[in-house]
């Protein structure tokens, strides 16, 4: 393995990981670095971290193969419990989006549903499929908005996992829609709903739309429930 020039300062701290930039077989990457708790016990902690780093390599792995755009997984060193992936030139989508003509928004979130859909479809739920967990790479604008396009990755495994179950699929849907607008949601789910049909995925849009709705009648009685109480 050759990883040269890791930073010493972090590029992006989260609860778990932290990302560093570096560089590894000639080419600029990222470092993620899961570190430790000191509320855990030594023994458990390693062994957590050890096997979240494991998960996270196969299910990226796997979402590639889906055919979901991702960071490519250069290498896995789970006694570091590290992840070297490659680093993307670009902007998160949580950022980037408002600022992008129409069209190029509408390209932005329809290739999110896809991306997501295809995600669901390998039995693999994001779990923070929020527009911060997306990546704006490039744009290109050919010939006017018709032909606008916006390439997006889907990035930050860190909480994803496997499942079949339109409940965990769905809170994905849920998390992705309160990130946009009730417009630019549609366009998402339009785009999704074409991919798992198009997929023949299981539990289908329908269900996990139902699924959606179930989520957040229980989330407005919830607020209704503590604003009575």
């Amino acid at each position: 393995m050759t990883l040269s020039n890791v930073s010493i300062e972090p590029l992006a701290r989260g609860a778990e990981a932290n990302l560093y930039p570096a560089r590894f077989l000639g080419r600029d990457a990222l470092v993620k670095r899961r570190h430790k708790k000191a509320y855990r016990h030594p023994a458990l902690d390693t062994k957590l971290r050890a096997s979240r780093t494991i998960l996270e390599a196969r299910l990226l792995s796997r979402a590639a193969q889906a055919g979901v755009p991702v960071p490519l997984l250069l290498h896995a060193d789970v006694p570091l419990h590290e992840l070297i992936i490659a680093k993307l030139n670009g902007e998160l989508l949580s950022r980037a989006l408002d600022p992008l003509a129409p069209a190029l928004q509408a390209n932005a979130v329809a290739q999110c549903g896809t991306a997501l859909a295809r995600l669901h479809a390998a039995g693999i739920y994001h779990g923070d499929a929020t527009t911060s967990n997306f990546m704006l790479d490039s744009v290109t604008q050919a010939a006017g908005d018709a032909k606008a396009t916006a390439k997006v990755w889907l990035i930050d495994f860190g909480l994803a996992g496997q499942s079949s179950s339109a409940e965990d699929f769905a809170m994905d849907v849920v998390l992705f829609k309160k990130s946009v607008s009730p417009a630019l949601f549609k366009v998402f789910w339009a785009a999704y709903a074409k991919e798992n049909l198009k997929l023949k995925a299981k539990p289908d849009a329908k269900r996990i739309h139902a699924t959606l709705d179930e989520i957040e009648q229980r989330g407005r009685y919830v607020v209704r429930s503590q604003a009575g109480g």
